[in-house]
């Protein structure tokens, strides 16, 4: 699946370089600053496709499944030049955290599906919100829209964009969770994350419509 998943980021690759983007609100994007923490990205699942090639130079570290899918998955980012952690909340979720934890702390970046591995979809789980509050790290969002796009009938709803077609790139508002925070305050910075990549998802969508 691996070597299957590279191919096929080899040929996403070739794709996405047909479609310019169109980038909104890029000065959301907090800059990396010496000694701090890296940036957590926060994709929807659905939606990873022309963000993570958008930002393949940054070099960042995503967290992929260890489902057959996430190994196919595996093998997509790494064409793309990322390097990719293995685990969830269900399986190696520990071990996979720690190794996040490390990333940012070294001041590297990391790129995560808020409502993946397996939904529901647009529903940002929690992991990525105590992930920032165990690194201090922003939760940025990032979404991207197409005007024209293979939409399919999986769980996550997963975008494609055509050839050649127009792309948006909307960044949201960043989204900071104190170290100290307690189970309210981690529900209210999990909402404020859905609100912000709702509204996120909603201005890419229409960037490319117009």
């Amino acid at each position: 699946p691996r070597c299957g998943g590279w191919i096929i980021g080899a040929a996403l690759r070739v794709l996405a370089a047909t479609c310019p983007a169109g980038v909104l609100f890029a000065e959301r994007e907090p800059s990396r600053v010496p000694g701090r923490p890296g940036r957590i990205y926060s994709l929807w699942h659905g939606r990873m496709l022309y963000p993570a090639y958008f930002r393949r130079k940054a070099r960042a570290s995503v967290l992929i499944s260890r489902s057959r899918d996430g190994e196919v998955l595996s093998g997509v980012l790494g064409a793309l030049g990322y390097r990719t952690v293995r685990g969830s909340t269900s399986r190696g979720g520990a071990p996979a955290l720690r190794r996040l934890i490390k990333t940012l702390r070294a001041g590297r970046d990391v790129g995560m599906a808020s409502d993946g591995p397996r939904g529901p979809a647009w529903r940002v789980q929690p992991g990525i919100i105590h992930l920032a509050a165990r690194t201090g790290a922003p939760v940025i969002p990032i979404v991207f829209g197409a005007a024209r796009a293979k939409t399919f009938a999986s769980w996550d709803r997963f975008c494609l964009p055509c050839p050649f077609t127009r792309v948006a790139v909307v960044f949201g508002r960043p989204v900071r969770v104190p170290p100290d925070a307690d189970e309210a305050l981690l529900e209210e910075k999990r909402r404020a994350l859905e609100a912000e990549m709702d509204w996120t998802l909603e201005a890419a969508d229409a960037a490319v419509r117009k």
